[in-house]
């Protein structure tokens, strides 16, 4: 009877059969993998204390307890899934105890310069060990607290504010911001349920939480300049040479930051000469001209989603037309559009897919006369001829919808060299096989490379201390193109914490990564365009070196380390 109703069932909802037929996995190792991630999660929620170097260790302990219960695998025995989810977990443990270094001495240095924050520490750790709690010596500690937050204060005071890392006060001022919390999180435990504790604590609580509030303030608008305007200083945190190898050696690149450079740049002047053949055709013999041209293409207010909505349903045509990928019936019909509010284009002056939906942007009625123009100029016709595909099918869209249904045990390897290279690949095989119907198509996805490999130029080098923030937006503007506010929320984004260091690379980076993949695995071998692409994303969101060996007869051994240079 079972068997009967889940048939009838699939006719209801077909999904078609590629959904189910990802590598097979090895269980014994998926247990594994899950039972990790649950005890993981469990301490996440419960050592979530900022600035303790305590949770810090429990971290480091926790990531070597599990490092020694990998010995007791038999790797040999594993299948090949299960030798790729070894090495996976076994990097990703790694990168966690790199994590727990890097973040002790930015502890180390934050406790240095602000010797108050400790004493916070104290209470809460000790309430959180259920130890009593003295009234009376709790608001000692507090007043004492207020006392070195005023005293700091007034030091800093004392300097020329230009003497003041606005990087470090703007990230110290985003830490404090946490420490406040956990101030009210230990007042408010005892509070009203405990009199005499009221009696003591609560008038030096609340002139200690303000102090700590205004000078947190006072650090990101005065010395960081952050007032919440469009003009504001444009700041992030430089991470340096060593992490980016770390980070690299976690997303498993083999190459430096330097090599990586020298990629993009290849690939920028590349996009050059496109560039000026495509401006040719047209009539122009500057780039730069035709591409003023180009983004002067744009819609009438209103019609923007209109738009969107046809390149889709072309894209859609197209993919089917020449067979490339499975579109499961449901992942076709669940997809909408969002329209971007001004706020929002602050940070997304383009698009985003979250949630089923891509977010559109464009020119809305309160933005003044120029902000207006830059955005219809910034997502004109032909710029947004490239970017919907690459957000929906066969870019994000699908991709998450095939990755909620299998694999779904390495998620926790989530990598944006699989995420976002996924969807740059597809605007390399759009270009390849025709999709631009114009010169001006061409100019327009021209430019869109031009700005993936200017995003890896500009983060890397600022990672390197090598480019400031106005030295980013100034590369957009003068070598990409962009529109200057568009290119002012495009570098923001990348540095101000919300992305990891290397987002940014990981779009051209996974998308040349998988490019390479497809000329081993179809045009030199013998999978057909359509196996590889259904493969490709059954597996999950993996580096791609780990994608290549589950699509290849590689050897792997239990102390594989990144090899392959697919750009030389």
């Amino acid at each position: 009877m079972i068997n009967l109703l889940i048939v009838f069932l699939s006719f209801l909802n077909p999904i078609d059969s590629f959904l189910s037929r990802g590598e097979n996995t090895d269980s014994n190792m998926v247990v594994f993998l899950e039972n990790y991630q649950v005890d993981k999660n469990d301490l996440n929620r419960f050592h979530n204390l900022v600035f303790s170097d305590f949770y810090l260790e429990r971290f480091e302990s926790f990531q070597q307890e599990w490092h020694q219960k990998m010995n007791s695998i038999d790797f040999d025995s594993l299948d090949r899934a299960g030798k790729v989810d070894f090495i996976l977990l076994k990097n990703y443990i790694q990168h966690e105890l790199d994590v727990v270094k890097f973040k002790k001495e930015e502890n180390k240095k934050m406790k240095d310069f602000f010797i108050f924050i400790d004493d916070i520490l104290y209470l809460e750790e000790n309430r959180r060990s259920m130890l009593e709690v003295d009234p009376k010596e709790s608001a000692k500690i507090l007043m004492r607290v207020q006392e070195a937050i005023e005293s700091k204060k007034e030091e800093l005071k004392g300097l020329d504010p230009s003497a003041i890392d606005a990087v470090f006060a703007n990230e110290s001022s985003k830490k404090l911001n946490q420490l406040n919390g956990v101030l009210s999180t230990w007042f408010n435990y005892y509070h009203n349920f405990d009199p005499e504790f009221d009696w003591w604590v609560e008038e030096q609580y609340r002139k200690t939480k303000q102090a700590l509030e205004d000078f947190s303030s006072w650090l990101s608008v005065e010395i960081a300049g952050q007032r919440g305007n469009d003009d504001d200083p444009i700041i992030g945190t430089p991470i340096g040479r060593e992490k980016l190898l770390s980070e690299l050696s976690y997303e498993m690149i083999a190459y430096s930051p330097e090599e990586i450079l020298e990629i993009a740049e290849s690939e920028f002047k590349w996009c050059e000469d496109q560039m000026d053949k495509a401006s040719e055709e047209i009539g122009f013999t500057n780039r730069n001209d035709a591409l003023e041209h180009v983004k002067n293409l744009y819609v009438d207010p209103g019609k923007q989603d209109d738009l969107v909505n046809a390149q889709m349903n072309e894209s859609l045509d197209f993919l089917k037309s020449r067979d490339l990928v499975t579109i499961p019936a449901l992942a076709e019909e669940f997809w909408r559009l969002e329209m971007i509010n001004a706020r929002s284009q602050r940070y997304f002056p383009f698009a985003y897919y979250s949630g089923q939906s891509m977010g559109v942007a464009f020119a809305t009625s309160e933005m003044d006369h120029s902000s207006k123009l830059q955005s219809m100029r910034g997502n004109n016709m032909h710029f947004s001829r490239n970017v919907t595909p690459h957000e929906l099918i066969p870019g994000h869209h699908l991709q998450s919808f095939i990755a909620s249904r299998n694999n779904t045990h390495r998620r926790m390897f989530y990598t944006p060299f699989y995420v976002e290279g996924w969807a740059l690949y597809w605007e390399f095989r759009y270009f390849d096989l025709g999709w631009g119907n114009s010169p001006e198509d061409e100019i327009g996805m021209l430019f869109w490379r031009m700005h993936r490999a200017a995003r890896i130029i500009t983060t890397i080098k600022y990672h390197l201390n090598q480019m400031t923030a106005n030295e980013m937006v100034d590369f957009l503007v003068d070598r990409v193109g962009h529109e200057r506010d568009n290119a002012v929320s495009e570098v923001r984004r990348y540095i101000d914490g919300s992305y990891g260091p290397l987002y940014q690379s990981g779009y051209m980076l996974g998308g040349i990564q998988i490019r390479e993949l497809h000329k081993e695995l179809v045009v030199n071998g013998t999978m057909t365009e359509k196996d590889f692409h259904d493969n490709v994303l059954v597996v999950n969101s993996i580096p791609i070196e780990m994608v290549r060996m589950l699509l290849t007869k590689l050897e792997i051994k239990s102390d594989y380390k990144p090899v392959w240079r697919f750009y030389d």
